[in-house]
């Protein structure tokens, strides 16, 4: 015996659709490889990942493009043209304000913080040794 779908199915079923169709295609947004997260905002691939980190806060101006800019970048040859790479990696949305501190920084800035409470507690320490020998 065969049923005849409900409202409720059919609704269900259309929303099952509308968000199947919009899962992320797992495509770098950059030359094209396989991708699997969001780095600096864009879904990239690894490799690309690591050329921005490289390279972005060297800028535009560090690469020049031997083919007048018009480089067409894929997994085939995203090596062969640096600019035309880190201005796709711009175009797509790439950020620099996303790099995450190092760890190196991270351990200097924890470091800092923990000579700065030393010295703020040394300071309150002979301030109050002061404040005894006055009142003696």
């Amino acid at each position: 015996m065969m049923t005849l779908p409900t409202d409720t199915n059919v609704q269900s079923c259309a929303i099952y659709a509308n968000k199947k169709s919009t899962t992320y295609s797992h495509e770098c947004k950059i030359c094209g490889a396989s991708a699997r997260y969001f780095y600096f905002g864009v879904l990239s691939c690894d490799s690309c990942k690591m050329f921005f980190r490289r390279n972005a806060k060297l800028g535009q101006e560090a690469f020049q493009c031997r083919f007048g800019g018009q480089c067409q970048v894929n997994i085939y040859n995203r090596h062969v043209c640096s600019s035309c790479r880190l201005a796709k990696c711009f175009k797509s949305g790439m950020k620099i304000e996303m790099f995450r501190l190092s760890k190196l920084t991270r351990k200097n800035k924890i470091n800092q913080t923990n000579e700065t409470k030393t010295k703020q507690i040394s300071q309150y320490v002979i301030n109050v040794i002061r404040q005894n020998q006055i009142q003696k």
